[in-house]
């Protein structure tokens, strides 16, 4: 199983969940060992479905110091809009928000981000934030 094979190379499996299409999305995070994971972390999603499994170049990565998270980029583009990913990659960031007991949340709106902006604020909103 993917499950399987993630935690074996090391990886952690935070969330699994379904999208409104039957795709089962996993989201897990990378572990380098490097001292740095509790700080800078990346989560990456694999969609597994009928058709096979998927990594889909979607990802959060977000940097903590003393029990306040930043979010530097939740990336989902292209065909990967619309199918549930990035509802999914965040319900997986607060497990990991709650697992870590993170105080303060904040993040910011990119420049790269502004040809779609009244989308992304809408993502944020959904999600409880300001």
């Amino acid at each position: 199983m993917a499950h399987d094979r993630l935690e074996k190379a090391g990886h952690k499996v935070i969330h699994v969940d379904q999208n409104r299409f039957g795709e089962n999305v996993m989201i897990y995070r990378l572990m380098y060992d490097d001292g740095q994971d509790d700080e800078n972390i990346t989560l990456r999603v694999k969609v597994i479905s009928k058709g096979g499994v998927r990594v889909p170049d979607s990802n959060v990565h977000v940097h903590v110091e003393n029990k306040h998270m930043e979010i530097a980029d939740i990336k989902n583009e292209g065909d990967r809009v619309n199918r549930g990913y990035g509802s999914i990659m965040m319900t997986g960031l607060m497990k990991l928000v709650q697992e870590m007991q993170i105080r303060v949340i904040t993040g910011w709106i990119s420049s790269v981000d502004w040809g779609h902006i009244d989308r992304s604020e809408h993502f944020y909103r959904k999600h409880g934030f300001d």
